[in-house]
């Protein structure tokens, strides 16, 4: 009986312990941040297949993402920005900066074309 109450308080502490460290990941991020990952890789999907993308922390309101589609042959890289209409980073609206060739391409074709995707810098 003590050890069926021990396995369960395990069971328990473990869960909990992973549920706050997912919270704290995702409390990192800005929401825009993480409509960015979501929204761009959903509407890259479409192009390139099932992928996955990943921001980190770049300057104070810039983050940089990258895109990986078809077993990390391509690789499609943004910089991510708040939006310009929101304040405080609170709207979860972001815009993105191409940053290789593949990025400044979506910017006008598939679904990606409806994301504000700046290709100045290529």
């Amino acid at each position: 009986m003590k050890i069926k109450i021990a396995v369960v308080g395990a069971s328990v502490l473990l869960t909990a312990t992973v549920a706050f460290a997912g919270m704290a990941y995702s409390n990192d991020k800005p929401d825009y941040v993480i409509k960015a990952e979501n929204s761009t890789n959903n509407f890259l999907m479409y192009s390139y297949g099932p992928g996955k993308c990943t921001a980190s922390k770049g300057t104070a309101h810039q983050w940089e993402m990258e895109c990986s589609y078809d077993g990390g042959e391509d690789l499609v890289k943004y910089s991510v920005l708040p939006s310009n209409e929101q304040r405080h980073g609170k709207s979860g609206k972001f815009r993105l900066v191409a940053q290789n060739q593949l990025a400044a391409e979506s910017a006008t074709k598939g679904l990606t074309r409806y994301l504000n995707i700046t290709t100045d810098k290529i």
